[in-house]
């Protein structure tokens, strides 16, 4: 099929963040090695214009905003301090801590709700007094009936997860003085924290371990896979939320949770259920963070749906509390469902989904150049298989399979890293299986699979080489080729 000019852009731009997450070097140096690297042909069939234009986007996305957080590495990054950027289509202005919102100092008798998120909280690609969390303040200053003045403090960063935001959260606690937190939950909060590269652009599928445990970090391509790392890693965010909830239950300090960024609500109550979460929380309805209710470029929220997310949180906390509900709000908000646990059972329907998902879109068998991109969390080329230190995939277990049967290869141009060690490794409830194989040439050997993994779910298959090498055929650095992985009985 022919690519139209706005989808080879956007391939390109792909292409280049393959290779700033590869070598992290300086945006004007990976722009002239992408021309140079890439298809003649597709570029050729760019105009100048959309050439220009991929400039320009490849700037806006990675302007530089970002410091690695040195001082409390599990918050991952922070804006750069007292720096101002265009980025998203806005201005981004961070203030002394490194986040897009006020003064850390609190003025005497304000109420403070600090948002804990990423960046649909942060507000990406609105003016940050469109965000949500500013539309709450608006609406508890005009609305609420209280003495106190009502502050938003948002705590958010574009690519958080769940455990960054946390993180943040305790670090700056006794500083920020939070009268009311509310946690924004999305839902890729369980992939691995972005690295910060040398030019404060971050990118993903870096070389280090993740603080989820993997050997690798992990970006998953789809929603609701019934694979053991994918679910324990929720379950792992859920676990330091109940933490939080109790920490804060201590210190007088109220909870909301705010599901926002596509779920469902019966996958929200089977997480709180499971965690045993008493703190209230609503769920954004999905057909709120898509179609005309998000902008088409970054794919988050417009302002008009922000200041719908905006009355769905201040109802909640209206709901919580003794502050006066809206006495009109917006029809697509006066149906918004807001839960006061314990509410209703949902473990079973999530697992159905979860089931069902992982039959459609995980196959069997993985196979270099006719893999699916959704078998990939850990980074690898699907066209010829080849990975670089580590790397992670899922297959479907079938019936009567009790083995994966890997073949393994060389790169023909890095014959000087060889032999080399691999380890592959499936995990599973019980600890799971490993195998250590030397690599010298093409290698075919088989691994158990654990036998907590049930049939129709998704193995984790991760695999670790003992070093790395560049390649004079890529710009990546590289150790062995995965030819496939197939279930055997």
């Amino acid at each position: 099929m022919s690519s139209s000019p706005e989808s080879a852009t956007a391939r390109l731009a792909r292409g280049l963040t393959l290779v700033i997450v590869a070598l992290g070097i300086s945006l004007a140096v990976v722009i002239w090695l992408l021309i140079r690297q890439s298809s003649r042909s597709t570029l050729e069939h760019l105009s100048p214009q959309d050439r220009q234009e991929l400039v320009e986007q490849l700037i806006e996305q990675s302007p530089g905003l970002y410091r690695w957080a040195y001082f409390a590495p599990r918050i991952g990054y922070t804006l750069v301090p007292g720096k101002e950027h265009q980025a998203f289509g806005t201005p981004v202005v961070a203030n002394e801590l490194g986040y897009r919102t006020g003064s850390p100092e609190k003025a005497p008798g304000t109420l403070r709700i600090v948002f804990v998120g990423d960046s649909w909280t942060f507000g990406m690609g609105v003016e940050r007094l469109a965000s949500y969390p500013e539309q709450v303040a608006r609406l508890a200053n005009d609305h609420a009936g209280i003495d106190s003045p009502v502050e938003a403090w948002t705590l958010a960063l574009p690519g958080y997860n769940t455990l960054n935001e946390l993180a943040a959260l305790w670090y700056f606690f006794d500083e920020l003085e939070p009268d009311i937190v509310v946690l924004c939950l999305s839902g890729n909060d369980n992939h691995s924290t972005l690295s910060v590269l040398p030019n404060g652009s971050t990118a993903g599928q870096g070389l280090e371990l993740d603080f989820y445990g993997d050997p690798v970090q992990l970006y998953y391509r789809g929603r609701w896979l019934d694979s053991h790392r994918y679910r324990e890693r929720w379950a792992r965010n859920f676990r330091e939320i109940a933490a939080t909830e109790a920490k804060l239950e201590s210190r007088g300090v109220p909870l909301l949770l705010f599901f926002l960024a596509r779920w469902q609500p019966f996958e929200a109550h089977a997480h709180v259920q499971s965690a045993g979460l008493t703190s209230p929380y609503v769920v954004a309805p999905r057909s709120l963070t898509r179609g005309r209710w998000t902008n088409r470029r970054w794919g988050h929220g417009t302002p008009e749906a922000n200041a719908l997310y905006g009355q769905m949180v201040y109802q909640a906390l209206a709901s919580a509390s003794d502050w006066q509900p809206l006495s009109e709000p917006h029809p697509d908000v006066s149906g918004t469902a807001f839960f006061d646990p314990p509410s209703t059972e949902a473990a079973q329907q999530l697992d159905r989904v979860f089931l069902e998902t992982t039959q459609e879109f995980i196959p069997t068998s993985f196979v270099a150049g006719d893999a699916h991109e959704v078998q990939a969390p850990g980074p690898i080329d699907l066209r010829t298989g080849e990975m670089g230190r580590a790397t992670s995939l899922l297959v479907r277990r079938p019936q009567g399979a009790r083995r994966l049967v890997l073949t393994i290869d060389a790169i023909d141009e890095s014959r000087g890293l060889y032999p080399l060690e691999l380890e592959v490794h499936i995990p599973a409830p019980g600890g799971g299986t490993r195998a250590r194989e030397t690599i010298d040439g093409a290698k075919t050997f088989a691994i158990e699979i654990p036998d907590d993994i049930e049939v129709g779910q998704a193995i984790d298959v991760h695999l670790v080489a003992g070093a790395i090498t560049s390649s004079p055929s890529s710009l990546a650095a590289r150790s062995l080729k995965i030819r496939s992985i197939v279930p055997s009985s």
